[in-house]
């Protein structure tokens, strides 16, 4: 039948006559079903200088010309009536005018060298199927992106999250035209895609967020020695072992009430500063340690030279004089961490005076590059010689599991379950959960934490450090098992980056509710509703209809239900009258200033009637009542 009715388009679509240069259309794919808008691309690879000009045709519109020098070779928000629609490409070139036609005036004229044209499917007729062979053909798979990722992001970012203006985010260049109406909904009013568009979905992305409440990752990294630098100037005072302080003088008697809160006011402003500053100096030693509590701490003071050149007698001198200030300083430092929270057998302070200079003594700048602390943290298990010489372990890895868990049911007993290969092995005090230690229960090459009741919404990461045999090329699997109980259920999952979970079974309903509940809640459903239907009746971006309906309400309702329609009997006929109640036009008594629509009645989406009363009630009687209430 379709051939019958398109048989140049179905059975010729996209033909290359023999000399004609190629013109591709890369989307929409012919035989496509696409919505009521669709941008046409045009292959960028195409040789424009034989197309000067190309021209979209959808059935009898004719869209503006296009010049691609610019390097425009789409056109975008092309409108579809619904059905079977054909969309051309006409390559076209500036006719030549004639003495009497030639006027700025006038609209250019060109002739038609060729052309390509293609079949798809809009379905934005709401109630219809499409007919073979029209078939789903999205874009955004890495098959449909693979011709467009050389010129265009199509990876979301931060900044699509986050965005000051429409033009920051990844959807708009292609898709400005989509929240077009009245009433836009309103994530698409701020251009908040993400929140309904999974950026990850495999194999389609963007499409609706998946309802799985898990996301696991896990990376391996190598381990180096920390190593952090920290200029003297910045804790101690010129050649000397005293910490740098606030003045701890307080105000003098000869001070009235009003100065002396002043006065320590500022005190207590300057010492919560100096604070500040050094937990920033210390910041990068904390953290590393919080993740590997097990790691061992060498603190080296250094200071330059004597300040002008001497003789080896005076070196020597200056040496013997300045090793007292850095093994004074050394230890300074072990008691600023260990008031931190690092102390213990973990850390070990030296003083080295002037014997490892990082630069030659030859300046001002390198006399500050020397004088400095070097603070070094290591495995427990290795040795490190000093900062200029720390070791490096090539035969470890530190592993970070991050578990990510929202809007899912309450989960008990989770269990993290790493199988290591041959020839790996865990070191032992290198775990970390939630900031602290927490070992493995070890059987065989298997490494069990059981982290316990994590509820319903939780972010956790666990970290630990393996170690490589001599000559052993095996690594940690990139698989996470979990264990772990939702609900009634015990299951145990594995969370495999390279297969990632199937989201095509996500229905449209369940993205609808998270930010729309107890829609669903009545105990009768209506059909569209409750299959997930919820875009056969709503635009989720505008609409020039109320609560962003396709149609006007009562024409959308009449499309199922066309026996209620005007001239036949409705609802008073239950009570012995052959005559009709509006469904309307009249005035809805229950909402000032609104007309009477099916939805003044029913509730479109459950209730806890076989109509699917609106209100709450329980019978028609109760129903009426709340228009017709008695005087």
């Amino acid at each position: 039948m379709l051939s019958a009715l398109f048989p140049a388009v179905l059975l010729h679509a996209e033909d290359q006559k023999k000399g004609e240069p190629a013109l591709t259309i890369l989307y929409p794919k012919h035989n496509a079903i696409v919505g009521a808008q669709v941008n046409v691309v045009v292959d960028p690879a195409t040789d424009w200088s034989k197309v000067p000009m190309f021209q979209i045709v959808v059935g009898k519109s004719e869209y503006p010309p296009i010049d691609p020098s610019g390097g425009k070779h789409a056109m975008q928000g092309v409108l579809l009536a619904p059905g079977i629609n054909t969309i051309t490409v006409r390559a076209l070139a500036p006719a030549v005018a004639s003495a009497q036609t030639a006027s700025s005036a006038e609209k250019p004229v060109y002739n038609v060298l060729f052309s390509r044209t293609i079949a798809v499917y809009s379905r934005n007729g709401y109630f219809t199927a499409p007919p073979s062979p029209f078939t789903a053909q999205r874009f955004h798979s890495r098959e449909g992106e693979a011709a467009c990722t050389d010129c265009h992001r199509l990876q979301a970012e931060q900044q699509d999250r986050a965005h000051a203006k429409p033009e920051d985010v990844l959807c708009y260049a292609c898709h400005r035209n989509i929240p077009t109406g009245k009433y836009i909904h309103g994530p698409a009013a701020v251009w908040n895609c993400l929140g309904c568009h999974d950026s990850s979905s495999y194999p389609v992305k963007y499409q609706f967020t998946s309802e799985d409440p898990w996301k696991v990752s896990k990376t391996t990294q190598a381990i180096e020695p920390l190593l952090v630098t920290i200029p003297s100037n910045s804790l101690f005072k010129p050649r000397s072992s005293e910490l740098i302080t606030v003045d701890p003088a307080l105000p003098g008697k000869n001070v009235t009430g009003k100065q002396r809160a002043a006065l320590l006011a500022q005190r207590e402003q300057a010492l919560k500063k100096m604070r500040d500053e050094r937990a920033e100096l210390f910041k990068p030693i904390l953290d590393h340690l919080k993740g590997n509590p097990g790691d061992k701490v060498l603190i080296e003071s250094h200071v330059d030279g004597p300040p002008q050149p001497a003789g080896a007698e005076k070196e020597a001198a200056w040496q013997r004089s300045m090793l007292p200030v850095t093994v004074a300083r050394a230890g300074a430092v072990a008691r600023l961490l260990k008031e931190m929270g690092i102390g213990g057998g973990r850390v070990a302070a030296v003083g080295m005076s002037a014997l490892l200079p990082k630069v030659a003594p030859a300046s001002p700048e390198a006399r500050e590059q020397n004088d400095r602390i070097e603070v070094v943290v290591y495995p427990a298990d290795e040795q490190v010689q000093n900062s200029q010489q720390p070791a490096m372990f090539k035969d470890r890895m530190r592993v970070t599991v991050k578990m990510e868990y929202a809007r899912g049911a309450t989960v008990r007993g989770v269990t993290l379950i790493e199988r290591l290969p041959s020839g790996i092995h865990y070191l032992k005090g290198s775990s970390v959960f939630r900031g602290k230690p927490k070992e493995p229960q070890q059987k065989g090459n298997e490494l069990i934490w059981q982290l316990g009741d994590l509820g319903n919404e939780f972010q956790e990461t666990v970290r630990y450090t393996v170690k490589r045999d001599a000559g052993t090329t095996a690594t940690v699997s990139p698989v996470q098992q979990i264990s772990f109980q939702a609900g009634k259920s015990q299951e145990t999952r594995d969370f495999d980056p390279d297969r990632p979970v199937n989201r095509s079974t996500l229905t449209i309903q369940q993205s609808c509710t998270k930010c729309h509940p107890g829609l669903m809640d009545g105990k009768i459903k209506h059909g569209p509703s409750d299959a997930g239907y919820c875009v056969l009746c709503h635009d989720p971006h505008a609409s020039n209809n109320p609560s962003w309906v396709r149609l006007p309400s009562w024409t959308l309702c009449t499309h199922c239900h066309p026996e209620q329609r005007e001239g036949t009997t409705h609802v008073i006929s239950g009570f012995g009258m052959r005559v009709s109640h509006p469904t309307r036009k009249g005035p809805d008594y229950n909402q000032p200033g609104k007309t009477l629509a099916c939805v003044s009645c029913h509730s479109p989406h459950s209730g806890d009637t076989a109509a699917i009363l609106a209100y709450n009630v329980k019978t028609k009687m109760e129903l009426c009542r709340t228009c017709h209430k008695q005087k």
